[in-house]
């Protein structure tokens, strides 16, 4: 499967011999929880947590766990889901599903949603009855979990390879698949540009249908992030490519007698205001859209953004141009909000010097944006040190009620494959 993310990521190692210097907020204090051996614990996490009423984490690894059958060549670990157990201030792993590539799915990139009764939602990018990707369930009896695929993707106008975790409103489950569809515009050699859908449970199991195929013109294609939903029930997302120009484009998606029209919000030009947004999209408090660019900006690599709906229009609005060194490069992952402070992650950037694809480069950063009466002020919330040290973020955060931030590195830990990290701001 063709991820250009690995290509922009380098592209941003190579700006930050541009980098300008930013203010760096006071220290603060980080731990890690657990970090994953690369075997059957799990290997190489990349999505946003979840946590249930008791405190305990779930989240996914894409790689690790019991079954080497995934991959190009079929010779790659197929990823599991995870749950840390919190005891007497430590933390204890256990695996809850381990991907064997089949029927059940393999590589997990996206996150996992949890619902009032404590039940997972989750996507598989591969893996299915025609290996293009799941819809999974895991359900607890007893202390022990079952797996069930609610969806398998068959590549056609159903959507394949889906990236991103779900969105839970009553019965029904939405989401985007980054290839699929009705489009042919998009890839390398011109292909499906992938989809936005909806499963809905009905008294005979769980129905798929999709909302909208992106046709890789002015409407975007290729969306690696989820969706959101506002209170009139419109659906808001990103796709990483296409738009009027080159670079990924701001969509909603409303309904309207039975169907749902596709307007672009905003289209990215690859210039100053940033370009393939991967994290998805929050709400603010007066309806406002925020999000993340991976790269582009003055220097490069990523952008913060907000989307202000008016009479004329929504109106696009750069908070932050990232440096790489030492304010984070690359942001990948959906920001979180606190007050007037957001928080996010970057993949690269920050003061950390052990990683990279050659080693010797920043391992990415914790940020914080706070608005305040003269505008936003970024700062460095945490930098990321490298092994034994969680490193290069991909998934966001999330917060308990104590102002604690919790999340993952792709990379790092004790071994190199990955770590969960708590931070105290």
């Amino acid at each position: 499967m063709f991820r250009p993310r690995s290509f922009r990521q380098f592209l941003s190692f190579i700006s930050l011999a541009l980098a300008a210097l930013v203010p760096v907020a006071a220290a603060s204090s980080e731990g890690v929880l657990y970090s994953f051996a690369g075997g059957n614990d799990g290997s190489l996490p990349s999505s946003t947590l979840v946590a249930d009423k008791g405190g305990n984490l779930y989240g996914t690894t894409s790689q690790g766990g019991d079954s080497d059958s995934c991959g190009p060549f079929g010779v790659q670990s197929c990823g599991v889901v995870f749950e840390l157990i919190p005891s007497g201030g430590t933390w204890t792993e256990k695996v809850i599903y381990s991907f064997t590539g089949q029927a059940d799915g393999g590589t997990p990139y996206g996150g996992l949603l949890i619902d009032a009764a404590g039940h997972l939602y989750g996507t598989t990018n591969i893996g299915g009855t025609s290996g293009q990707g799941t819809v999974f369930k895991l359900t607890q009896t007893n202390g022990a979990w079952k797996e069930t695929v609610l969806h398998s993707f068959t590549g056609g106008s159903d959507g394949a390879l889906p990236e991103a975790g779900l969105l839970l409103k009553g019965n029904t489950l939405y989401g985007t698949t980054a290839q699929g569809g009705a489009g042919t515009s998009c890839g390398l050699f011109g292909g499906p540009c992938g989809t936005v859908f909806k499963l809905t449970r009905g008294k005979k199991g769980w129905t798929e249908k999709v909302l909208y195929s992106f046709l890789g013109g002015a409407d975007g294609g290729v969306p690696f992030a989820g969706v959101i939903m506002d209170k009139a029930g419109n659906l808001y997302g990103v796709t990483t490519q296409y738009g009027a120009s080159c670079c990924g484009a701001v969509f909603e998606l409303h309904p309207k007698k039975g169907s749902w029209q596709e307007v672009t919000l905003y289209s990215f030009t690859g210039g100053n205001d940033g370009s393939y947004p991967e994290g998805g999209l929050i709400f603010g408090a007066t309806g406002s859209l925020y999000g993340t660019a991976s790269v582009g900006g003055a220097s490069g690599v990523g952008t913060v953004f907000q989307l202000k709906s008016g009479k004329s229009g929504w109106t696009f609005k750069l908070l932050h141009t990232f440096t790489g060194t030492p304010d984070g490069s690359v942001p990948e992952s959906q920001l979180i909000k606190k007050g007037n402070v957001f928080y996010g992650t970057t993949y690269n950037g920050g003061t950390g010097t052990t990683c990279g694809p050659f080693g010797g480069s920043p391992c990415g950063t914790v940020f914080s944006l706070t608005r305040g009466t003269g505008g936003w002020t970024e700062s460095v919330v945490y930098s990321f040190a490298g092994d034994p040290d969680a490193s290069q973020p991909q998934g966001g955060l999330i917060l308990d009620k104590s102002g604690n931030l919790y999340g993952t590195g792709l990379t790092g830990g004790s071994t190199g494959n990955g770590a969960v990290f708590e931070i105290t701001p």
